[in-house]
């Protein structure tokens, strides 16, 4: 038994240290994301760009000859701290289906998401928030 602490001891004694690093947000001061599409939606674009503040000045989301621009009531609640966006397609081709667009904020090391906004781009043009939602005061703008 004395060995064997013994040997734990040695072990912890010429063990090197760990060197932890912290990550960084880089946030998204413009963008630009292309998919081919998926069950007809055919292509679908999503570009946008912000300010030196910070603030989001433009979303726009184009299917096929199709351009809808976010209005500024909504640009206004994506994040300044947005670092990721994830797009997704349902509902069919345009008219009648729509593009999700996830604004988020958070860190690839911590598997976590701080902040997130995610809204429903119809084709027809109209726009509705599915969640918004906050999850540390220290991330609030």
């Amino acid at each position: 038994m004395k060995i064997n602490t013994m040997l734990v001891l040695v072990a912890f004694m010429v063990s090197s240290p760990v060197l932890a690093t912290q990550e960084g947000a880089l946030t998204l001061n413009e963008f630009r994301v292309f998919s081919n599409g998926i069950g007809g939606s055919g292509p679908i674009i999503v570009e946008g760009k912000r300010n030196n503040e910070g603030d989001f000045q433009s979303v726009l989301v184009t299917a096929g000859s199709t351009v809808i621009e976010v209005p500024a009531k909504l640009l206004n609640r994506i994040s300044k701290h947005t670092n990721g966006i994830q797009i997704s397609t349902a509902g069919g081709p345009p008219p009648s289906g729509e593009v999700y667009l996830v604004f988020q904020y958070g860190f690839s090391a911590l598997n976590s998401t701080y902040q997130r906004l995610v809204l429903a781009v119809k084709f027809d043009g109209s726009i509705r928030v599915i969640e918004e939602s906050s999850f540390d005061k220290l991330a609030s703008d």
